[in-house]
């Protein structure tokens, strides 16, 4: 599969998973991007969605948040939604970094981690999509919050 060319996107990563996003995503069709990092899928899932289409990216780390904006507007994707929560319950937790890249911070620590931490918001994906004009439209979500996929399930129990 011939993958597009795009700031921030890396056409190598997880090339089975982009290809099942192609099958899936039609253009005026909605993506949610839970845990989107600096952005990957949500690029990839609005090339597929097009500018009729729609794109929620909710990444809960502050610091990975500006990059996934500057990825998406560098790409001219102003069908894309940028959230900065984490998804799970309706509360504060507290977000440990892992002290690189940010692909591996998390709300749990596993024993004996010692990380840094900062307070996020985290909202239910009930709650988030009731407040999403374009949720009832989703074809495609993906999920990847370290661990915390069964909090996300739990609280999108309307949605999904």
């Amino acid at each position: 599969m011939n993958m597009p060319d795009m700031v921030g996107f890396d056409p190598n990563y997880e090339s089975f998973e982009c290809g099942l996003m192609a099958k899936i995503l039609k253009a005026g069709t909605g993506a949610i991007d839970i845990g989107a990092h600096t952005g990957h899928y949500s690029l990839l899932a609005a090339r597929y969605v097009s500018s009729t289409g729609r794109v929620l990216a909710i990444e809960p780390s502050p610091f990975n948040f500006p990059r996934l904006i500057q990825n998406i507007w560098a790409n001219g994707f102003r069908h894309v939604v940028p959230l900065c929560c984490a998804v799970g319950t309706n509360s504060i937790e507290k977000l440990y970094f892992d002290g690189g890249t940010g692909g591996d911070d998390r709300l749990d620590l596993r024993p004996g981690e010692d990380r840094t931490s900062v307070s996020v918001v985290s909202l239910s994906l009930d709650v988030i999509a009731a407040n999403t004009p374009f949720a009832t439209n989703i074809q495609f979500v993906k999920i990847d919050v370290q661990g915390r996929e069964t909090a996300v399930i739990e609280g999108g129990r309307k949605f999904f």
